[in-house]
């Protein structure tokens, strides 16, 4: 998607450009104004042939939707409590993100004359609240927006519409995750769809923080270079960080008071490096059917790369709760972090040793590219099968979409995460590669939890290196998991 979004927007830019610049040479041949001196005139010049900006070439994209007017009514939106950011902001504030969506409400509802009702709810609730109003057939909302495996679940209990059937809704433009729509589809039918409504997508995107005063002083030299160079690999952190770990409070044991090469959760984070090394868990058949798709000796060296980093390095702390990794990276008791964007928004605000975000390790240096994901609790939408007006949700759907990418967006991503929060020019670069390329699986969205896309978040979990027999006891079951939601989707389509 991404991709697609930036060879969009070079064509566009060239073409502004071009023409700029055509139109620079029509007005060459005529004389200057009687006494207007050459620095005026260069001024001029300089000022009419100056390239767009990114955001004004993204005001300037069209979204082609047709003139409409819905007569103030209201597009309902279910959503998880805990991403209401996406939808709500009632007044302006000052804050830069929520100042945008305020602007993207105001101006898509009055260019088409509807309201917006966001009705919030912890995420278990909005599964069980859509099923209540699909299974009484009740026409109760417009949209859904929630945790991604939640949405999983919905989809396949059949209370979600396609996507590509939606009117107005175009998956190819660059406010959409097309990449979400081709790995989650069956025979092209998508019923749960990324797009720039799903702010918190990339928020909970993983990388992996270091703390620059620590490389400096361990001698690790430039992390960007050697990112930029392809050797950052998980065997490479673990020959940097091994020998780092300093026993702080004297109980001759490592424990979370003490200083770590790196740290990071067992179970969630250690899923990203399935990923980050350039693996997925299904892919489709010649029909365009999902199909279990686990290289198993790829599989089998990753999981022994894993396991000897988090626990025979002797410098990696890692557990299964969610604070302590975080305090010792915090404390300045830790080198590398792995964890998600959503830190540099929070946590680190207030952090003053410098800090750098760099992308997961690769597998290994002969890994063409650096991968991630989005963190399991990343919001995913979708159109309750009970709409009855889908023109009206089509429309209002691809207009706050394109209105996100064009406000939201730019100001989570360009202000918030770079210039805001970030430390330095490089972590820049290293958000856009990570961002380029974050990996949407089919078998872990479908996995309800405990399937093949959770298969590092168990083993390492529990502390075990042994994939091929982890895999031996479960691939039949999630053959079967897959050939259910297959038959969901064929059922419900």
């Amino acid at each position: 998607m991404k991709n697609n979004a930036v060879r969009f927007l070079s064509a566009l830019l060239c073409l502004l450009t071009a023409a700029s610049a055509a139109a620079a040479c029509g007005e060459e041949s005529s004389s200057p104004p009687s006494g207007a001196g050459s620095d005026e005139t260069t001024a001029v010049t300089e000022a009419e042939t100056e390239p767009p900006s990114d955001l004004e070439i993204r005001a300037m994209t069209p979204d082609d939707l047709p003139e409409s007017d819905f007569g103030g009514r209201a597009m309902r939106i279910l959503a998880c409590d805990y991403a209401g950011i996406e939808f709500t902001a009632e007044e302006q504030t000052g804050d830069v993100i929520e100042d945008a969506v305020y602007a993207r409400n105001r101006d898509v509802t009055e260019r088409f004359n509807f309201g917006i009702e966001h009705i919030l709810k912890p995420y278990g609730e909005v599964s069980q609240t859509l099923a209540k109003s699909v299974q009484s057939g009740d026409d109760a909302y417009d949209l859904v927006s929630n945790h991604v495996i939640e949405m999983g679940n919905c989809a396949m209990k059949g209370y979600l519409i396609d996507w590509g059937g939606l009117p107005h809704v175009d998956v190819s433009k660059p406010w959409w995750n097309s990449s979400s729509f081709e790995n989650l589809s069956v025979h092209d039918r998508a019923f749960l769809l990324v797009g720039s409504l799903n702010t918190h997508f990339l928020k909970t995107t993983y990388c992996v923080y270091f703390n620059k005063r620590l490389v400096d002083n361990y001698g690790f030299g430039n992390m960007y270079r050697l990112v930029w160079d392809g050797k950052w690999t998980i065997d490479r952190q673990g020959e940097m960080i091994t020998g780092t770990w300093q026993d702080l409070n004297g109980n001759s044991k490592a424990d979370v008071e003490d200083f770590f090469g790196a740290s990071s959760n067992s179970t969630s984070y250690a899923t990203t490096y399935i990923y980050s090394s350039g693996l997925t868990t299904v892919s489709k058949d010649g029909e365009g059917i999902p199909v279990l798709d686990m290289d198993q000796d790829r599989f089998a060296l990753l999981t022994e790369k894993v396991y000897k980093l988090f626990y025979e390095n002797g410098s990696f702390y890692c557990a299964t709760d969610w604070s302590t990794h975080g305090d010792i990276f915090k404390d300045k008791r830790g080198i590398f972090y792995n964890c998600t964007f959503s830190l540099a928004l929070g946590a680190l605000r207030e952090f003053d040793d410098d800090f750098g975000m760099i992308p997961y390790p690769k597998f290994d240096e002969a890994q063409e590219k650096y991968y991630s994901m989005s963190d399991g609790s990343h919001t995913i939408s979708g159109v309750p099968k009970t709409i009855t007006d889908p023109e009206f949700v089509g429309v209002a759907a691809e207009a706050l979409c394109a209105e996100a990418w064009k406000q939201i967006l730019p100001a989570m991503y360009e202000v918030a995460l770079k210039t805001k929060f970030t430390r330095d020019s490089e972590s820049i670069e290293m958000i856009d590669m990570i961002n380029d390329n974050v990996i949407v699986d089919f078998g872990f969205v479908f996995a309800d939890y405990n399937g093949m896309g959770f298969t590092l978040s168990n083993l390492m979990g529990s502390k075990k290196s042994d994939f091929a027999s982890y895999y031996a006891k479960n691939s039949a079951k999630w053959e079967k998991q897959l050939a259910k939601v297959v038959a969901s989707f064929e059922e419900n389509g």
